[in-house]
Parts: C-alpha cells; sequence; structure tokens
C-alpha cells in the first residue's frame, strides 16, 4: 500500500518535519495511519498501520495516567468530527520527555470521499522549551521577591540606591526629589561622580572631607573585605544627624560587584541620645558638668598627648559651712550656684567646667597666658558684683596650673599641682580672714 501526501500539503508536511518528532498522516475513511517521519516510533516510518496497532504501541510509552487523553485525540471518529486543529498541552511519555500533541486539520482531499478527512499529528518535543519556562518562571518569580524584599527594606530609609560597581549604575529604589534630580542632572556621569555630587549638596564642609572619604567606591571593596555592612554617623547641611551605610550584595567571598548604598535621618534618636548623655553627664544644681564626665574625659585625656596651653583650675568655695549654719541650705545653694555661674560664663568658651562635690569645682581649659590673664579679671569682676538673696557676696579658693610648667606633664601631674595650689590658696584665705569654719 502507499500514500502520496497531496501536492497542496507538501509544504506543510516540510516545514512541520523541520520543527518536530513526528508526523503522522491520519485517512479518517481507512482508519490508517501513515508514518512519513517519525522518532517517536521509529521503526514505523514509511509504514502504515491501523488505529488499533498503534494504540497497543503507545500504551508501552504513555503513562496510563494520559494514555485515554492522548488515544482520544487520535481516535479517527473523533478526529472525523473536528472543525479546527486542536493541541494537547506537553505531557511526559515513559522516557520522560515532555512532547506537545497536536492535530492538525487540511483541507478534504480532491481523490477522497467526503467523508474522508486527512488529518496531521505530530509530536514536538518541549522538554527543553517547559524547563525554560519554569527557570523564567522562577527568576521571574525570584526577582519579583527579591523586588517586594527590596522595596519593603527602602522604606526603612529615607534615600536606598543599588550601585552596580561593574557597569557603573545607580539603581534608585527610593528617593526625595532633590536627589532625584541631581541624578538626572549627572546622568551620563562615573559612577562615583554621581556620588559625589549628592554627597556634596547634602553634607557641609566641615563634614565634607570624611563623607567623600566615605564614600569612596575606590577604597570600598577593601572595607567591606571581612563584612557586609559599613556605616558612618554625620549631620547635613541643614543640621540633622544621618546614618550612611553600604550594604553588600552577595557574599563576601566573592568579588564586590554591587552594593546597597542607605541613608536614614537619625536625627530625633541621636538627640535623645544626646539628651541622656547630657542628663548622665550634667549636675542637677548647676547645670555643670558632673563627677562623671569629669572621669570620663580624664580618661580620654591620658590617652592623648598634652598640649602646652592645656590648664587645670581647682576651685573651692570658702565658708560655705558657715553660711549653711547660719542661712541655711537654701542660702548654701545660692552661693554654688552663683560660683557656678561665674565660672561656666567666664572659662566655658574655652573648655570644660566640672563640680566635682559639693562646693568643689575643675575647670579644664586651653588659652594662652594673656587669656588666663582675662580669665582671673572677670572672675573676680563677677564675684565683686554678685548680690544673692540670701548673702552679697561670695569668695572662693583656686589653685591653677598650666602643663608647660611641668616636665613630662601628666594628667595626675596636672591634677595634684592644681589641687595643691588650691589648697594653698584656702590656707592663705583662712589664716588672713580668721575664719576656719569650712565644714
Amino acid at each position: 500500500m502507499s500514500f502520496e501526501i497531496p501536492e497542496y500539503n507538501k509544504a506543510l508536511f516540510e516545514t512541520m518535519r523541520q520543527f518536530v518528532d513526528a508526523v503522522w498522516i491520519l485517512n479518517t475513511k481507512t482508519q490508517e495511519i501513515y508514518f512519513p517521519y517519525d522518532r517517536i516510533l521509529p521503526e514505523q516510518e514509511g509504514t502504515f498501520i491501523s488505529f488499533a496497532e498503534l494504540s497497543e504501541k503507545l500504551s508501552k510509552i504513555i503513562p496510563e495516567e494520559t494514555y485515554k487523553q492522548h488515544m482520544s485525540i487520535l481516535n479517527p471518529n473523533n478526529v472525523k468530527s473536528l472543525n479546527k486543529s486542536i493541541t494537547f498541552p506537553g505531557k511526559i511519555f515513559k522516557d520522560e520527555v515532555i512532547h506537545e500533541l497536536k492535530c492538525i486539520i487540511t483541507p478534504d482531499s480532491t481523490d477522497c470521499a467526503e467523508e474522508t478527512k486527512i488529518a496531521y499529528i505530530s509530536f514536538q518535543d518541549i522538554h527543553n522549551i517547559v524547563q525554560r519556562k519554569a527557570r523564567l518562571k522562577s527568576s521571574i518569580e525570584k526577582e519579583r521577591h527579591e523586588h517586594d524584599s527590596l522595596q519593603s527594606i527602602a522604606s526603612i530609609y529615607d534615600t536606598m540606591h543599588i550601585l552596580d560597581l561593574e557597569n557603573g549604575t545607580f539603581e534608585e529604589r527610593n528617593a526625595n526629589q532633590i536627589i532625584h534630580n541631581i541624578i538626572e542632572l549627572n546622568i551620563d556621569a562615573p559612577l562615583q561622580q554621581k556620588l559625589w555630587s549628592v554627597m556634596r549638596i547634602r553634607f557641609s564642609g566641615s563634614n565634607l572631607d570624611s563623607i567623600l572619604e566615605f564614600t569612596n567606591l575606590s577604597t570600598l571593596a577593601k572595607r567591606l573585605e571581612n563584612t557586609n555592612f559599613i556605616s558612618t554617623e554625620l549631620t547635613s547641611i541643614d543640621n540633622k544627624w544621618y546614618r550612611l551605610a553600604f550594604i553588600r550584595i552577595g557574599d563576601n567571598s566573592e568579588r564586590l560587584s554591587k552594593v546597597i548604598f542607605t541613608s536614614q535621618n537619625i536625627d530625633k534618636e541621636k538627640r535623645k541620645e544626646e539628651t541622656l548623655i547630657r542628663l548622665t553627664q550634667t549636675d542637677k544644681l548647676t547645670q555643670l558638668y558632673n563627677r562623671y564626665a569629669y572621669e570620663c574625659d580624664i580618661s580620654i585625656l591620658e590617652t592623648e598627648k598634652i598640649k602646652d596651653d592645656l590648664w587645670f583650675m581647682e576651685v573651692d568655695l570658702n565658708g560655705l559651712k558657715k553660711t549653711n549654719d547660719l542661712k541655711g541650705h537654701k542660702a548654701g545653694d545660692e552661693i554654688i550656684k552663683a560660683v557656678a555661674d561665674c565660672l561656666n560664663i567666664v572659662v566655658s568658651p574655652f573648655g570644660r567646667v566640672y563640680r566635682i562635690g559639693g562646693d568643689e569645682f575643675t575647670c579644664i581649659f586651653n588659652a594662652s597666658d594673656k587669656e588666663v590673664v582675662e580669665i582671673l579679671k572677670q572672675l573676680e569682676e563677677y564675684r565683686s558684683s554678685w548680690s544673692g538673696e540670701f548673702s552679697n557676696t561670695f569668695t572662693f579658693s583656686k589653685g591653677l596650673v598650666c602643663a608647660r610648667e611641668i616636665e613630662n606633664c601628666t594628667v595626675s601631674n596636672l591634677e595634684k599641682l592644681a589641687d595643691s595650689r588650691m589648697y594653698a590658696d584656702k590656707r592663705n584665705y583662712y589664716m588672713t580672714n580668721g575664719d576656719r569654719r569650712k565644714r
């Protein structure tokens, strides 16, 4: 038996065989299938078999769960009733290769009776296509998940950008209009220039050098070598605190190619922190620095090289106990605050003033000899002109020492010498005034 493909279907057949694994031709009248091209049942190529024989052969290579559906599509009686071509989506054969089955209805052949239809059955291996689609879907879902995650993270920050260090791109995830406009104006500029343009607009001259150093992309890989995150905190041009951060994308064992750059307004947080620090370091009565602040500053000074113009001044009230005994503690507090105000007004422009104990004060400051002469003059002017509710005057003893007076000067040397001079001044005061009732 022979079968010749109608002339008007030859082009269809030749096109199909370029893309599919098998082309079968079904004659609905004879219910025979011809196999002009086949990689599904290669042993049948060029032969005719009945539908019953085909059913038996396919039962061996089509899984049971899809077998009936396949055979229903291939059944000549069902094909005869079709008015259009159909496609059966990809299913897995027993060799686990995914194929797509198509039944293409062609115009009736002029050589056949009216009840005859010629159908071209094709099997196309879409295993790779399905895998590609699955990978693409997975990739799209992953990107969508990453995008949603990044957007959620971006909402935490005032600005967030992804910097592609290899391609030089500056991807905006969250930014205010000013930054957006700066980037747009520098759209063709190198990545480093874009970043520094933003920094120069947002941060003041006093912080600019440190912020340009922090945002230097040429040193970023080195700084992120053993970490995934670096940050810095500083004030902006409008005097608000910001935390800037670089966050590595990817494992830190890999070459740095992408980073997330964020900025976050932490002004309220920092102001609260400063308030708490100030409360822990401030004396409640005088609002001067307290002993805790003094000890913290001394521990810092001990690690630094002492400058020649560093001064220590110990100050101690004279006759406070007598004032408390005769006029009460309110009068004593009034004098303590008077001394504190005097020292704060005159000395604090040059350094810090601390209330160390009840009536004991310490001043640490940097000043020239000429400035110290003026400080002492102003202290005496303030003291002599003061008048309070309970008292009209107050006196204090002082011990003043400069770092350059002491060879190989240390903080401890300064404290001891200032304290010694203060007690010498106090002894002199009581010898002169004949009143030793300090306590």
